[in-house]
């Protein structure tokens, strides 16, 4: 007889799903052009967001038209997020409304690792966002139910902020209305980092906290059985409804709704099944969800908790108490070490004992929560120790985090693994609960974990045998990767003039997802902002985020040349441990089978501009260069023109990547005319203020054949090398 027929009937529908999303590409690739004029529009309050401390209201709109000359533009459009200003006028949810804002496009990721905003907010159902908003008018009629539920939210989290800190305000009104406006942004963070950021968003631990006390609370008061489960289902659904209904806690929530409904008709409550059903009604809605972080997490663990735990813990001996903790502990990390490197391409190692820790205090910190919104407004005395415990607690938790923070290998970084590789490490999970519910069970717990030890090798591996250089897209400025087929990286520069915060949304996640989790020398042409930028944000929070820099490499000139830019850098890293040298014509790098040659700056010139002394390198790998200019111009460039007519490269060169964002002042006809690059990488912003790439360099390039990749339309260009040379853009 077949278990579970309703969840593998669940789990056939999923597979469906997913093929069919497959097939159909619903991926979203269109996208709005909006100039930089405010427009109104017409829009139906369907939901609202607490404002943050300082910021206005957040609306959502469905229903949504464009007034005026714009109004049959966009017919496609799903939900659009307002952000209003401060003194805007409000709106009830479920109202009519008349908004005039200025409206923008989401970004789409343009680099490996890079978050796809677009893509996100497409998951979501939402279409475009509207700044700085003003509601110029509004319908008398909304949604009483809808609003009340709203400003119940609003009050609780304003007695938050009354009767707590405000870092422990912004934590628990996350943990309890599911806003997250308030938080810390360093503190968000260290729980990152940790692995403990699932207790700010409202799910599992959560509603069944919260719900199964309602219903437990309800039958000691005498309340029937049917009635308080009734009445518990009512009051999670309320409670869904009002902290905003994330997908972690629509899950919990269907589920929840599913075991008092067997608790109502006398069934037995089964919770992978209950997972089932959840996903096939949230992918029925949505099934992009199916690609969405929150997701697979949430039921990932669900369903890993419900299949994997037991049989990873399970042993015909009986095991000591703290023994049986540790397993369960690593076993939830086998469970979502697969999820974390495909979603994070890194694993907090030491998040399976302080969620040990975490977990258990969850009830305490909740409870005092619940103690502050219930007693606070009214016994203003009684506010003392439950503030207090929530303090303790949350300086628990940021003390734990912090410690294991300053452990060695608290951050482990592989990168994201291959399809086959995730796919392999299910089969062999499966296995082991396979084998572990046959009959005449041959498999030791011993067994088990030899197998999952080389599922968690396996997945961990990046087999490495080619050269490859890839220029990121990082808008106004240069970011260059080369990682060596002795699997060493180097970063040469790590800036832009147009990309707020460059190292930790662009250079940082690409570092990861690529798994370099180390870098061997990172080479700063000359310190321009556009050049360096990201670069010290990566000196400065890289160990934390599991990155570390084992050199810095600065041009080698005069003392008199060292701008304020410069000794910044060398400060930098000399403060954080990093070694500083320097580098000059007719130095080179070696690893293995690859050089860098240094064609500029000559230390014993002087210049008159940081763009003049600029590194240049010339990298070698067999018959295979790569000419890397800097923003080298001048009397940096003549230097360079000089030094390659010495080396005889004519004609050599593979790939150049264009001088100065392709300056019409840099890349001269008597450069192209010695090097004669087949492929020309131009990084620059896009529609950035200076005309870069200039027309008279694309044409100088055209005249000699070579092919042109520009990162504003391709997004990061990589070259790769093997037996051939292999040329793609991140956008295609």
């Amino acid at each position: 007889m077949i278990k579970r027929p309703l969840g593998i009937f669940c789990l056939f529908i999923i597979a469906l799903i997913f093929l069919l999303t497959e097939f159909l590409q619903l991926r979203d690739t269109k996208s709005y052009s909006f100039s930089k004029e405010e427009v109104s529009i017409l829009g139906t309050v369907c939901k609202k967001d607490i404002a943050k401390s300082g910021s206005g209201e957040v609306l959502y709109l469905k229903d949504v038209l464009f007034v005026g000359e714009a109004e049959s533009a966009h017919e496609d459009l799903q939900q659009v997020i307002c952000y209003l200003k401060e003194d805007s006028l409000s709106a009830k949810i479920g109202s009519r409304i008349l908004i005039r804002g200025y409206p923008s496009d989401f970004e789409s990721a343009t680099n490996p690792g890079q978050f796809d905003q677009k893509f996100y907010y497409q998951i979501l159902g939402i279409s475009f966002r509207l700044s700085q908003a003003n509601v110029l008018s509004a319908s008398t009629e909304y949604d009483v139910f809808y609003e009340n539920l709203h400003i119940l939210r609003c009050k609780m989290a304003a007695q938050l902020d009354l009767l707590l800190p405000k870092e422990d305000a912004g934590i628990m009104k996350a943990v309890l209305l599911g806003a997250k406006g308030d938080i810390d942004e360093e503190l968000k963070a260290l729980y990152q980092r940790g692995g403990i950021a699932h207790i700010l968003a409202i799910s599992g631990l959560h509603i069944s906290l919260l719900g199964m006390g309602a219903f437990e609370l309800l039958r000691r008061l005498g309340v029937p059985l049917k009635a308080a489960a009734f009445l518990a289902a009512v009051f999670m659904f309320c409670y869904g409804i009002m902290t905003g209904f994330s997908v972690s806690m629509l899950r919990a929530v269907i589920m929840f709704l599913l075991h008092m409904l067997a608790r109502m008709i006398g069934r037995t409550y089964d919770m992978l099944t209950a997972a089932g059903v959840a996903a096939v009604l949230i992918l029925m809605e949505q099934p992009l969800y199916l690609y969405y972080g929150g997701f697979v997490f949430s039921f990932g663990c669900v369903i890993g908790i419900g299949l994997a735990l037991p049989v990873l813990t399970e042993s015909k001996n009986r095991l000591p108490f703290g023994l049986k903790n540790i397993l369960s502990a690593c076993a939830m990390g086998v469970i979502s070490y697969p999820m974390y490197l495909w979603f994070y391409y890194q694993f907090p190692v030491y998040s399976v004992w302080l969620n040990l820790m975490v977990i258990p205090l969850m009830s305490f910190l909740m409870a005092a929560g619940l103690v502050l919104l219930g007693i606070g407004s009214f016994v203003p005395g009684a506010v003392v120790f439950p503030a207090s415990l929530i303090r303790g607690i949350l300086m628990i938790y940021e003390k734990a985090c912090t410690f294991c923070g300053e452990l060695p290998g608290h951050m482990f970084t592989p990168g994201k693994p291959d399809l086959w590789q995730v796919i392999i490490y299910l089969v062999l999970l499966l296995a082991v609960i396979g084998l572990s519910r046959l009959k005449k069970k041959k498999i030791t717990l011993l067994h088990k974990w030899i197998i999952m030890v080389a599922g968690i090798i396996l997945i961990s591996i990046r087999p490495w045998d080619l050269l490859e250089v890839t220029f990121l897209d990082v808008g106004q400025g240069d970011c260059i990767f080369i990682k060596s087929p002795a699997g060493k990286n180097y970063l040469i520069d790590g800036g832009s003039t147009s990309v707020s915060s460059v190292g930790k949304y662009r250079i940082l996640p690409f570092l990861k997802y690529k798994g370099a989790d180390e870098i061997e020398a990172v080479i700063i042409t000359h310190p321009d902002e556009d050049h360096v930028s990201g670069v010290l944000e990566l000196l400065e929070t890289g160990d934390a985020e599991g990155i570390r820099v084992k050199n810095i490499v600065l041009p080698e000139i005069s003392q008199e040349l060292k701008n304020t830019a410069y000794k910044e850098v060398e400060w930098i890293a000399q403060k954080e441990g990093v070694r500083v040298s320097y580098i000059n014509t007719g130095e080179s790098i070696k690893d293995h089978d690859i050089t860098m040659q240094c064609l500029n700056p000559d230390k014993h010139n002087i210049y008159r501009e940081a763009n003049e002394y600029s590194v240049v390198l010339l990298v070698q790998y067999g018959t295979f260069q790569v000419l890397l200019t800097g923003d080298a111009e001048g009397m940096g460039e003549l230097e360079l023109t000089e030094n390659l007519k010495k080396l005889k490269t004519g004609g050599d060169i593979t790939v150049l990547k264009a001088a100065h964002h392709g300056s019409k002042y840099s890349t001269s006809e008597e450069l192209l005319d010695i090097i004669s690059p087949r492929l020309t990488v131009i990084s620059c912003g896009k529609s950035n203020r200076y005309g870069h790439p200039h027309e008279e360099t694309l044409e100088r390039l055209s005249a000699i054949g070579s092919r042109i990749w520009m990162t504003p339309d391709c997004g990061a260009v990589t070259v790769e090398v093997r037996d051939h040379v292999k040329v793609y853009g991140f956008v295609r």
